[in-house]
């Protein structure tokens, strides 16, 4: 199990999602929304995961740069999350193909403050115009998940 802690600032300033319930989404980016990016380091292929503060979450396995597989969406995967103060908390079950190997990755977020504006942070920005499917910023190393 992946555990991750994103921790939120200035919440007052924040749209937060409502807690509603742990099922899958699509476009949660479009507001407020935690990310993750993980491959192994020598493969082109990658995987994306999005988690709202409101408990919804989904999954997209990527071919290539920008390059998504068939439906997108990456099954076999479990995930928990859970806001207490200013924090999400997150619990992610990889599937079997993705435990016990090498895996880098990049923790991502999509803010939108309450006066509409949306920001972009992450780990690393690879580019002056943020992207978070640069595989240059891939540089988290999850080692033996």
């Amino acid at each position: 199990v992946l555990k991750l802690r994103y921790e939120c600032h200035e919440f007052n300033k924040l749209v937060w999602p409502i807690n509603n319930s742990n099922e899958r989404s699509f476009n949660l980016w479009e507001s407020t929304c935690f990310e993750l990016f993980l491959k192994h380091p020598i493969e082109t292929p990658y995987l994306e995961f999005n988690f709202s503060p409101s408990g919804k979450w989904d999954a997209f396995e990527f071919d290539s740069y920008r390059l998504p597989k068939n439906l997108r969406r990456l099954e076999g995967v479990s995930t928990s999350i859970s806001v207490s103060d200013h924090n999400v908390d997150i619990e992610l079950e990889l599937p079997m193909m993705w435990k016990m190997t090498d895996i880098i990755g990049n923790a991502t977020a999509v803010i939108e403050l309450k006066d509409e504006s949306i920001h972009f942070f992450a780990y690393k920005h690879c580019e002056t115009k943020p992207d978070f499917h640069d595989q240059d910023s891939l540089i988290i190393n999850f080692n033996q998940l």
